[in-house]
């Protein structure tokens, strides 16, 4: 089973990526699990003069090759303004809208409180349409519970509940993507 988690957030060294690492981390109790990180801020300067993939180059088309692979895409992403970052929207720009039918997504934001419902306005009706299946187990984390250290955009998430909910929905996702896989072998 191949796993992909999506950093959204085309800045590098943010909340956005320190919560997907704690998904990262809890993919690693699956030594069956196959995963990498999508981190956008390292993509999105090729992303974002793209129109089509071919126009990739080939390690960035490497890169959406294993978005494309997955059986369970976990996409963690900022909400800005009470909306999603353009340059995360652009990545389902550039696929095929049948190329993630019938994988499992699992959704996480992060911003601030105000903006809470943005990921079921927003990031579901988004996912849905490509035909994935969202697990009804999203999080939604605000800035105040990741802490950040003396260095700049360092940040860690150590919040036991939300920790414990990450560790959770994995563990939801990762038994339904393999209980899918093994009805499409059977």
């Amino acid at each position: 089973m191949i796993a992909v988690v999506i950093s959204g957030d085309p800045l590098p060294g943010t909340r956005s990526l320190a919560i997907a690492k704690r998904y990262q981390a809890a993919l690693m109790q699956y030594p069956t699990v196959q995963h990498s990180l999508f981190d956008l801020s390292i993509w999105g300067n090729l992303l974002g003069s793209a129109t089509t993939l071919q126009q990739l180059p080939d390690h960035a088309l490497d890169a959406c090759q294993q978005l494309l692979d997955a059986n369970l895409i976990i996409i963690i992403c900022p909400i800005f303004h009470q909306g999603l970052p353009g340059l995360f929207k652009h990545i389902f720009d550039l696929l095929d809208p049948t190329a993630l039918r019938n994988k499992i997504a699992l959704q996480c934001t992060t911003g601030n409180l105000l903006y809470s419902n943005v990921s079921e306005q927003q990031l579901r009706p988004l996912l849905e349409y490509f035909g994935l299946f969202v697990l009804p187990i999203d999080s939604y984390i605000p800035y105040s519970e990741l802490d950040s250290a003396p260095l700049p955009y360092c940040f860690s998430l150590n919040n036991a509940q939300q920790l414990q909910r990450i560790y959770f929905s994995v563990n939801q996702a990762v038994s339904l993507a393999k209980s899918q896989q093994r009805s499409i072998v059977a």
